[in-house]
């Protein structure tokens, strides 16, 4: 049976909250965040630019969250042009511009780790993936994959 919405109070949107253990949490001063939108600004070497800081920081809030666009971990796994990546050193740095933007008008920021897996190019892959069923996806465009060994 559902409880008598009469009878229970949901926190305030607007209400502070704590993410994380006792290590290192993370303090919101509200509920509210920004969910992840694909931006593909970032061209070929998905180094983010001044319009990804910019972008950012419009919507950066004191002690809200904004969540990245999917960055893609490492090189074989991307999958669309102009995705951000977090996996060299001259990526890492092109996204410190964008974190302090967003420290700096109170915000909070989490990155949304992406693999694309047999989404990914071929072009990118130094092998055919490995996948559980060894067929071409259901749209015929992906490489087939290649069985485990």
């Amino acid at each position: 049976m559902a409880p008598n919405a009469n009878t229970t109070t949901a926190p305030s949107l607007f209400s502070a909250i704590t993410l994380g253990g006792k290590e290192d949490p993370v303090k919101l001063k509200h509920r509210v965040a920004l969910a992840p939108l694909t931006r593909v600004r970032t061209g070929d070497a998905g180094t983010p630019t001044d319009l990804v800081a910019q972008y950012y920081e419009q919507r950066a809030t004191d002690g809200g969250l904004l969540i990245t666009e999917a960055t893609n971990i490492s090189p074989t796994g991307r999958g669309y042009f102009g995705a951000p990546g977090i996996f060299n050193q001259n990526q890492i740095e092109s996204w410190k511009p964008v974190t302090k933007a967003i420290h700096d008008k109170g915000g909070k920021v989490f990155v949304q780790l992406w693999h694309t897996g047999r989404v990914g190019h071929p072009l990118n892959q130094t092998q055919r993936t490995i996948a559980s069923v060894l067929e071409r996806d259901s749209h015929g465009q992906r490489q087939e994959p290649r069985r485990h060994s």
